[in-house]
């Protein structure tokens, strides 16, 4: 099966659930810390896929899938936090952008993975072209937009990491066992943000605060972050875990088409600057995403 529609699709769940990240955090659950709790306490859920092809591989492969899901969990925490204050349209694609680099230098050293001349070319586009989006230009940023860069290459390390580990997962473990383990990992590192008395404290008053409509709205954007996961997930099983983190330029195109057409109807969350030069930038990154895009069916 060809992995690229497959992390396309992916890619759409995903930025379906990153605009509705950034409405949670400005309006329902307003604590990084708190929304990431919930993320990994919903993670528990796939142990419901336990009975479907659960295969014990071992005490070092549970270890090793228990931290790839607090990783993934603790990766979302920093993510949570740049979203939090900055605009979803470009903390995503800085993240995503410095996740490829990343990625590619773990695969390279731990994985002995190599790429050919034309995937190395579709890897440059895909990464200049999803950072080239939104990226704010240096003399314009201030202080919060520096602190938001700083966590979102923090957040792009962490990810960094989890994908690389990921892989390995999978090279050890059939897909589905290996992707319920990684999420009881992210359930045991719910837990331990727990630990900290101030953490707990500022969650259970959180739980106590959320209604049900609120809470609603918050479990089916997490059902569908837990799909795009899921597919993604498949994604990486079926091909180059590098490859399929630079076709994150995708996700990005997704997240600015939604923006733009929710800036509409709510401004205050989801504003969007449009100017000539803007427009020209993105037009121009779009149009390097397609040229990688099109080097990787080469």
């Amino acid at each position: 099966m060809n992995w690229i529609p497959v992390a396309i699709i992916a890619y759409f769940f995903g930025a379906l659930s990153s605009v509705g990240d950034k409405f949670i955090l400005n309006r329902i659950v307003t604590s990084p810390l708190v929304y990431t709790f919930y993320v990994g306490v919903l993670s528990a859920f796939a142990a419901l896929l336990f009975p479907f092809d659960m295969v014990w591989s071992g005490m070092t492969q549970l270890l090793a899938s228990l931290v790839v899901g607090m990783v993934f969990l603790f990766a979302l925490l920093v993510l949570f936090s740049a979203l939090k204050s900055g605009e979803a349209s470009r903390v995503l694609p800085m993240v995503g952008g410095f996740t490829s680099v990343f990625v590619y230098l773990g695969s390279y050293a731990f994985l002995d993975e190599r790429l050919t001349f034309m995937q190395l070319a579709a890897l440059f586009f895909l990464v200049l072209g999803g950072i080239g989006i939104f990226i704010e230009p240096i003399e314009q940023a201030d202080r919060r937009a520096w602190h938001n860069i700083l966590m979102s290459v923090l957040a792009a390390f962490l990810f960094g990491i989890f994908y690389i580990l990921i892989k390995y997962v999978f090279m050890h473990q059939p897909f589905l066992s290996g992707f319920i383990w990684t999420r009881l990992g992210s359930f045991v590192g719910a837990l331990i943000l727990l630990i900290p008395s101030a953490n707990r404290e500022l969650i259970f008053n959180s739980v106590r605060a959320l209604n049900a409509r609120a809470g609603g709205l918050f479990v089916a954007n997490k059902i569908l972050a837990g799909l795009a996961f899921l597919i993604l997930n498949y994604a990486i099983y079926l091909g180059s875990a590098t490859l399929i983190n630079a076709l994150q330029g995708v996700q990005y195109f997704f997240v600015l088409a939604l923006s733009l057409l929710l800036s509409a109807k709510m401004p205050q969350l989801f504003e969007e600057k449009i100017t000539q030069g803007i427009v020209i930038q993105k037009i121009t990154a779009v149009s390097l995403i397609g040229i990688g895009l099109a080097l990787l069916v080469v």
